[in-house]
């Protein structure tokens, strides 16, 4: 308080809600026994803020084959080798971030590797 007011004091709950996110992979071409580099950006989609040092799941054909860590940019890389006996076409990429206390979960899934 002051001269005007007298003090007072009280209690609450603070609740802070995940703020939402975007994962946005990348189409890439390679050729079975080679390698390629998987790449995917995040952002916080209240600004476009990138996301830095979150962990990014890379899966193909519907299975995990590495993570990545974002960096000042919000990229992540995963150098993928390409199984010698993977079929040649289109192969569905899946990016997923699984979110945290501060940010929700969010994926891509509209990318695909191309086996020449």
């Amino acid at each position: 308080g002051d001269t005007n007011q007298t003090a007072s004091s009280g209690t609450g709950t603070l609740t802070l809600a995940q703020a939402p996110t975007q994962v946005s992979a990348v189409d890439i071409v390679g050729k079975a026994g080679g390698t390629v580099t998987l790449t995917a950006k995040l952002v916080r989609t209240t600004d476009n803020g990138v996301l830095g040092s979150q962990v990014l799941h890379f899966q193909i054909d519907g299975v995990e084959v590495g993570t990545g860590t974002t960096n000042s940019t919000g990229t992540a890389a995963y150098k993928y080798r390409i199984p010698s006996t993977m079929k040649k076409g289109k192969h569905p990429i899946k990016v997923i971030f699984n979110g945290d206390t501060l940010y929700q979960t969010s994926n891509d899934a509209t990318k695909n590797l191309t086996v020449n």
